[in-house]
């Protein structure tokens, strides 16, 4: 069925990319020619040139450049596999492309094969979590953006602008958390993050990330879909984008992000969007895209499950008093890659002595050493409770 839906990639272009340089990307890729293949650590590359969503109609990402500039770097370690599943037919309406995107991300999930998606405006994040059916438990969505595309009153239809508000009205997305990284406050109105509070999900400003990146570790942790806008990226770093600003994410720093999602034993699927092949200055934004994905490949294929497992005793557990809390806030030290995690108490009556497990960082554990009460623990206990 999803073959109707994508054009595959020429196989004079499949045998270009395979000589681009020895043991690179270019020689380990397969790709999809009508045929899905059973693939044991697989992840999927979907190109989307659908723009339609940002108001522009003519734009389109340049799916060659972008290719070329993944498929010549270094090979992947490990057993991942990569297949490259070739472009999204653009619909006759931008409904159409999203609702295409959405079955074919559908059935890769069925098929326990990774999206990863590249190219389209950063509406389409929609179609990437309308594919995953409903849950209980809900998803954990993170999202990377200079703004909040919450608000626009001057279009009432869903774009790049506004997708969130139908993400979260809708109806048919359920989310259990929700964070925003990179927003600069200049953007960003106050009834955003009001909402957004109210709701008890979470927004990290830029200036507070900016030398703690490595505060981004948990989130990406505990993350089910991550969406990439690139005008989260500073201009000189990356210019061509849909919505360039001279502010944001050092290009080091945007695989460095890609990299903590890569090691995130949770995360199911990863869209990086908003990307202008039109105004890239010498493939610079298409080579950074390129290096952001094989962070996020290297990471992936090296990843080991390392959740705090109570019968095998596979971590360090601390135990500190905080006044303002019901007995001891225990944190758990992974023995394998030293991450951190934070015991999050259930309050229901019913089920008293229940515990919850959730990332967490080194810092967390350092303000309850200090007698501080960490903002990430009293926003779990709401969110459990």
């Amino acid at each position: 069925m999803i073959q109707d839906f994508l054009t595959p990639v020429e196989s004079e272009v499949q045998d270009y990319f395979r000589t681009l340089m020895k043991r690179s990307v270019g020689e380990q890729v397969l790709f999809y020619d009508g045929d899905l293949p059973e693939l044991k650590k697989g992840i999927a590359l979907i190109h989307v040139p659908e723009y339609r969503g940002s108001g522009f109609l003519e734009k389109s990402s340049d799916a060659l450049l972008i290719r070329r500039s993944l498929y010549q770097l270094s090979e992947i370690p490990g057993a991942l596999q990569l297949i490259d599943m070739g472009d999204l037919k653009p619909g006759a309406e931008l409904n159409d492309s999203r609702a295409a995107l959405k079955l074919v991300c559908e059935e890769l999930l069925a098929a326990n094969i990774f999206p990863l998606i590249i190219g389209g405006s950063h509406d389409l994040t929609y179609a990437q979590l309308e594919a995953f059916p409903k849950q209980k438990t809900g998803l954990n969505l993170l999202i990377a953006d200079q703004k909040i595309d919450f608000f626009d009153s001057k279009n009432e239809a869903m774009s790049d602008k506004n997708f969130l508000m139908e993400v979260l009205t809708s109806g048919k997305v359920n989310l259990f958390d929700f964070n925003v990284i990179g927003y600069q406050m200049h953007f960003t109105s106050g009834e955003a993050l009001h909402t957004l509070d109210k709701l008890n999900y979470e927004a990290y400003r830029l200036s507070l990330l900016q030398d703690n990146i490595e505060e981004i570790e948990p989130i990406a942790r505990d993350t089910d879909v991550l969406s990439f806008d690139m005008g989260a990226i500073r201009y000189p770093d990356a210019k061509g984008v849909l919505d360039p600003t001279p502010n944001g994410f050092y290009g080091q720093q945007a695989c460095q992000i890609m990299r903590y999602a890569g090691l995130s034993g949770r995360l199911k699927s990863l869209g990086i969007y908003g990307v202008d092949t039109d105004a890239d200055e010498q493939g610079q934004t298409a080579q950074l895209m390129a290096q952001m994905i094989w962070y996020f490949l290297e990471a992936r294929s090296l990843s080991k499950a390392d959740f705090p497992d109570f019968k095998r005793r596979n971590f360090i557990k601390y135990s500190v008093s905080v006044d303002g809390t019901e007995g001891e806030m225990v944190f758990l030290k992974s023995k394998l890659s030293e991450k951190w995690w934070m015991e999050i108490p259930d309050l229901n009556e019913e089920q008293s002595g229940n515990r919850y497990v959730i990332p967490c960082s080194y810092t967390d554990y350092q303000l309850a050493s200090k007698n501080e009460i960490p903002e990430r623990w009293m926003k779990a206990v709401q969110k459990f409770n």
